[in-house]
Parts: C-alpha cells; sequence; structure tokens
C-alpha cells in the first residue's frame, strides 16, 4: 500500500512539473524562427542593437490571431546627464535613474496590462511587437555619451533606442504584413517614445489606414529637451525640431496631427503621478525625490498639457485617473496604468484598456476630465 501511495505522489510530482515546464506555453521565450507560432512570444536580437552597457539588445514578437498590429514600447527612467547616466539600475539599485539591461523586466511587464492574454484585454489577439527600454534616451537615440563612472573610471552608456527599435521593425516587417489597424502605445518613457517615433513607425505601416497612438504617463516640462535629445542621445534633428515648447509629449503629437490628421491621438494620466514628479524635480534643480509640491505641479502641469492637447489636436482622446496611490502616504497617484491590471476596471467611466479598444474601433471619448476642474 506504501509503495503504491509512493508511485502516486511521484506520478504526480511529474505531472505537476511538467505542467510548470509546459504551461503557460505564451510566456515561454525562444529566439525567433523563420515561421513562428501564433500565440508565442520569441525575442529577437537585430544585428547591431545594444543596451546602454553595450551588452546585446532584444525586442520580442508575439503574432496574434487577428490582423492588427500592436507596437509596444516600454519604459524605465531616462538619462538627462553626466551624473544621471552614472546611476543605472545595476549600478545603484531603486534610486537609479534608468534601467541598462532587460534583466527579465520586460518578462515582468507583459505577464499583466495590455500586453498579456488575460481575458479581458481585448489586445490579446492582437500580433504585438514589443520593444524593451534599455537605452535611458526615450527610444529616440542613435549615438553614445561618455560619462565618468562611480568608480572614477570613464565610461560610455549608448543611447541606442532609436536604432534598436527600427531595426527591430525592419527585421520583424515582413513577418506581420500589412495589418488592418495599428496601435502604437507606450508607458512612461515608451510614452515619450511613442509619441516621438510614431511618425516613423507608421512609415513600416503604409497601406494601414486605422491607425491609433496613445500615450501614457509621459509627462515632463524641460526647456533644455532640445538640447539633451541633440547633444546626450544624438537623437535625428527631424525629432529634435519638434521639440519647440519644453513639453515633448505635446510638441510631438501636435507635430504628429498636423502631418497625419487621420491618426487617431489618446492621451492618458493620473493626476497627481508621482513617479513624474521625481523627474520634474531634477530637472528644475531639486533632489531625485517625488514630493507633495511636485505632485502639485504635476498637477498644473497636467491641466495645461491637455488643454493644448483639445486645442492643437482637435478630436484626441483624454482619460485622466486617480484611482490608485502612489505610496500610503500623501496625496501622489500612481505612474502609469498600461502595465497594471487596474487597465482592465472601470475608474472613471469605462476602463482604460476599453477606452483604447473604443478607440481603435473609431470611437474616441474622454474621461476623467472632471478631476482636472
Amino acid at each position: 500500500m506504501k509503495n503504491r501511495i509512493l508511485t502516486v505522489c511521484v506520478l504526480l510530482a511529474l505531472v505537476m512539473a511538467a505542467a510548470v515546464y509546459l504551461w503557460p506555453r505564451e510566456e515561454v521565450k525562444r529566439e525567433c524562427p523563420a515561421s513562428p507560432e501564433t500565440g508565442r512570444w520569441y525575442w529577437v536580437a537585430p544585428e547591431g542593437a545594444v543596451n546602454s552597457d553595450g551588452t546585446t539588445w532584444r525586442g520580442q514578437l508575439k503574432l496574434g490571431r487577428e490582423n492588427k498590429v500592436m507596437v509596444y514600447l516600454l519604459g524605465g527612467g531616462v538619462s538627462l546627464d553626466a551624473y544621471s547616466a552614472s546611476q543605472s539600475y545595476t549600478a545603484v539599485g531603486n534610486a537609479a535613474f534608468y534601467y541598462d539591461r532587460d534583466d527579465g523586466v520586460s518578462d515582468a511587464r507583459l505577464k499583466n496590462g495590455i500586453g498579456s492574454n488575460d481575458e479581458r484585454n481585448p489586445f490579446r489577439d492582437w500580433t504585438t511587437i514589443v520593444v524593451p527600454y534599455t537605452t535611458a534616451d526615450f527610444h529616440a537615440g542613435a549615438g553614445q555619451a561618455n560619462y565618468t563612472a562611480q568608480d572614477g573610471s570613464n565610461a560610455v552608456i549608448y543611447h541606442n533606442g532609436y536604432v534598436n527599435c527600427m531595426a527591430l521593425l525592419e527585421k520583424l516587417r515582413p513577418l506581420v504584413g500589412e495589418p488592418d489597424a495599428l496601435l502604437i502605445t507606450g508607458y512612461s518613457a515608451g510614452g515619450f517614445g511613442a509619441a516621438m517615433l510614431a511618425q516613423d513607425i507608421i512609415g513600416y505601416f503604409p497601406e494601414t489606414e486605422n491607425i491609433t497612438v496613445c500615450v501614457d504617463g509621459a509627462l515632463l516640462v524641460n526647456e533644455n529637451w532640445d538640447s539633451v535629445a541633440r547633444n546626450r542621445w544624438h537623437a535625428s534633428e527631424k525629432i529634435v525640431e519638434r521639440m519647440t515648447t519644453g513639453n515633448l509629449s505635446l510638441d510631438h503629437l501636435t507635430a504628429l496631427h498636423e502631418v497625419r490628421g487621420d491618426v487617431k491621438i489618446l492621451f492618458t494620466c493620473s493626476i497627481r503621478d508621482g513617479g513624474l514628479a521625481k523627474y520634474q524635480s531634477y530637472i528644475e534643480g531639486n533632489a531625485y525625490t517625488p514630493s507633495e509640491e511636485y505632485g502639485d505641479v504635476m498637477e498644473e502641469n497636467l491641466r495645461a498639457t491637455v488643454a493644448a492637447l483639445q486645442e492643437k489636436v482637435p478630436g484626441c482622446g483624454v482619460y485622466i485617473w486617480d484611482d490608485i496611490a502612489y505610496s500610503k502616504e500623501g496625496t501622489l497617484t500612481r505612474h502609469t496604468i498600461l502595465t497594471n491590471p487596474a487597465v482592465f476596471r472601470n475608474m472613471e467611466g469605462a476602463s482604460i484598456a476599453a477606452w483604447m479598444h473604443d478607440a481603435v474601433e473609431g470611437r474616441v471619448e474622454n474621461y476623467g476630465l472632471e478631476l482636472l476642474e
């Protein structure tokens, strides 16, 4: 009897181990073959693509069951100057300004939100091209910069974000074909990237007419953005010349609307974004920490940005929310929503995922504007 029980236990253990290994298949990452399977994630390493520390950079692909494509740009901080260049995640941990390599970050952020297979996700059956963010340049860079590392040595940071993204699209374009709908989106640094790179990304899908661009949690005001982009990130002049007001997202979404008035433009942000507050504080010469003072600044910047968007981009969709606290104390609100399960929750009259999908279907709406009053 004991032997039978032992045998059953061993078999159950083997079955459970096999289940862990095989399920869910969509989370298994491997190098992309010439004919990838539908619904399975693959790594894609374009030739010459590098992270900010010079190691190999890789994008990700999942072919969907619908003939629709989402280009999803991830976030993870920014390098603004020589000091912030020396403060990478691997150098200083949680006080860092940016991620300098992937180290599973993109995997973790695809388990929830609009990149996931959650049954509530209206984009789960779309072909998804993920652009991980490890270049500290809002996905806009095409060069490198020198800085002094924490140990005093001379070091180089590779701002290769634009080059990486375009190389990934060039490599994957033959696999994904010409979609019926295209969604370009991103959160935080990826939100800035979605705004700045949208025109270039659209160029890879010249026959697609149904195009939506959604920017999440990307609002920082800096009168020196053009100098940072040109001199540190070595961004292309076509990107730099659009930086006219110091408000990156506003400038690039306005420029996109001027040349492609048919593109549906969406903007979402929490009312007192704590993550953006600490960057805005640093930009203005103060401590790199969130504070109630800079929550006030962010709220006012958001109010001005939404007003300007509605004036310069008629018909744009805006979703403002305050449902999730940034910390246990104070009034700051969560930074970004696309990677959070709350993207499927009705916060201000509809879920943000539904708001995005409605826009793709031609129904562009506004939610949460009363929070700005």
